[in-house]
């Protein structure tokens, strides 16, 4: 299985390129910053240089592929709205047109628990609960675009036919899992358990 993984100059998307090549797997990548993938390439990743926004960048990047790992975006508590609207919103768009318009067979679409906050604590959250009000940009741009994939989803569902295996599967991470891997072996534990969670979507 070939994939492309987006993002992989950052934490998330560069374990996860690293994982995947470890366990057999044709990996592309993209990234921000090619001195941040040296490690991944020696791994033997193909690294191509491009910005998401542009979609015949995006549209190159995925062909060929058999899947996605869509892991780029904006991080942080500051900055316009815009900002985070265009990095996260408007690259996964263009991320899910590429993979429609190349053929790829399966989207795996990393997150964060950013969405469901709202500064406040909370148990028990369900994936269908959305907060009234949003501490910051990036936890609001995060919801969209799981709306903006969602919707792709089904939509590609019913073309195809219920029967038939969805072509859009979600998987959600967490952003801030640095600390907890950084810090104990059972952050590292509960990392490792979302990159195989993530890769047995993959394969459906």
């Amino acid at each position: 299985m070939k994939i492309l993984v987006t993002g992989a100059s950052g934490f998330i998307g560069g374990r996860f390129a690293r994982f995947a090549l470890e366990q057999g797997l044709t990996v592309r990548i993209n990234g921000r910053r090619a001195e941040a993938v040296e490690a991944l390439v020696e791994r033997g990743a193909e690294f191509i240089q491009g910005d998401l926004s542009d979609i015949e960048c995006v549209r190159r990047l995925c062909q060929g592929v058999d899947a996605v790992v869509h892991c780029a975006g904006a991080v942080g508590v500051w900055g316009p709205y815009a900002h985070f609207h265009q990095a996260n919103v408007s690259v996964t768009e263009n991320v899910i047109a590429a993979c429609l318009s190349q053929g790829v067979r399966r989207l795996v679409q990393l997150s964060s628990p950013s969405v469901y906050f709202d500064g406040r604590a909370h148990q028990g959250l369900t994936e269908n609960q959305v907060p009234q009000r949003f501490s910051d940009h990036y936890g609001k741009s995060r919801v969209c675009c799981r709306f903006v994939a969602s919707r792709v989803a089904a939509q590609n569902l019913a073309r195809l036919g219920g029967g038939r295996r969805e072509w859009c599967s979600l998987a959600k991470s967490s952003n801030n899992a640095w600390r907890d891997f950084a810090r104990n072996p059972k952050g590292r534990a509960r990392f490792s358990a979302m990159l195989r969670f993530s890769m047995a979507h993959l394969a459906g």
